[in-house]
């Protein structure tokens, strides 16, 4: 397959360049396939009558290759009296005779190939989705794969392994103390004892861990990201988490208004992000409907273990 930026042949640049050269044809070939050969013409923008340009032609062959449905472009400019003749040669994709593949669901839109145009990146692109899917449903290991046979025509086989299904062993927050194991099973929510290792669900984890210890007081408190550990057909999950000191909260202000205050907000009481976020909807419900959003700042004192919340109100 060549590829689409190298193009044209350099002999096309240098008869534009040195020697303007009328194009005297364009033709497109498809050899076995005319209805493309015809449907690909009206894209070209290199035309009869016009300059020779080999940035014209360049950008019709990007164009051509773009459509997704060719094995192979290329071009030829012959030199004539009459000027230039340029012919877009393209190949489509050959037709799969047949797939082997077994017989499971899954694999339908594998077999259903047969007869359409092979498109090998498509073709990866459709194993890596099955693939995918049967991770999502437990079968971590799962691997998919397509080869063409060495025979004539195109037959491909399917190779499909769908391994052991997975599921959680053991769920762990090393680190923790202050906060129950129970607690950070029910914070964790999408991942349980028994159940499958859920990709999405493990991303997400290690913030809901944190955002439980925020509003706990735990303002500095650190999560990792999760590590799986597996053991066969069981797979064990470890979200590490370092506490550190329970804050509370400090000097409340609010600026930008005169006279208002946040007193749904305690000085003393304990840290809690949800907290400072309620109070700050609370303020805003006090003001002009028209005034601008209600911004929240935060200065930690380490020493004190205290947390100041500023609410600043922006001019409307």
């Amino acid at each position: 397959m060549e590829d689409p930026a190298a193009l044209p042949a350099l002999e096309v640049r240098a008869v534009a360049t040195d020697h303007p050269t009328r194009v005297a044809t364009v033709t497109v070939t498809a050899t076995g396939a005319p209805a493309l050969a015809e449907s690909i013409g009206p894209l070209l923008t290199t035309v009869s009558g016009g300059l020779l340009e080999g940035e014209t032609v360049r950008a019709d062959l990007r164009r051509i290759w773009a459509l997704g449905v060719l094995a192979d472009a290329r071009v030829e400019v012959s030199l004539a009296p009459d000027g230039a003749h340029v012919t877009f040669v393209v190949a489509p994709h050959a037709a799969i005779d047949r797939v082997i593949a077994p017989a499971s669901p899954e694999l339908a839109r594998l077999r259903a190939l047969t007869g359409g145009a092979y498109e090998p990146p498509r073709i990866r692109r459709l194993a890596e989705a099955i693939q995918d899917r049967y991770a999502a449903d437990g079968y971590a290991d799962a691997r998919i794969s397509v080869v063409r046979a060495r025979r004539p025509g195109v037959t491909l086989c399917v190779v499909a392994d769908r391994g052991p299904y997975v599921t959680i062993g053991a769920i762990r927050f090393p680190g923790r103390a202050a906060v129950s194991d129970a607690e950070l099973l029910a914070a964790i929510g999408g991942l349980r004892v028994g159940g499958i290792v859920d990709a999405d669900q493990l991303e997400i984890a290690p913030l809901r861990v944190s955002t439980l210890y925020w509003n706990r007081g735990y303002a500095r408190v650190q999560t990792s990201e999760a590590r799986v550990v597996r053991r066969g057909a069981r797979a064990d999950i470890e979200l590490p988490v370092v506490e550190g000191p329970v804050y509370t909260i400090g000097v409340v202000r609010v600026s930008g208004v005169p006279g208002a205050t946040a007193a749904a907000l305690t000085p003393g009481e304990l840290f809690s992000r949800d907290r400072i976020a309620t109070a700050r909807d609370a303020l805003q419900a006090t003001l002009d409907a028209h005034a601008s959003e209600v911004v929240i700042e935060t200065t930690i004192d380490e020493r004190a273990h205290r947390v100041d919340v500023t609410f600043e109100v922006t001019a409307p």
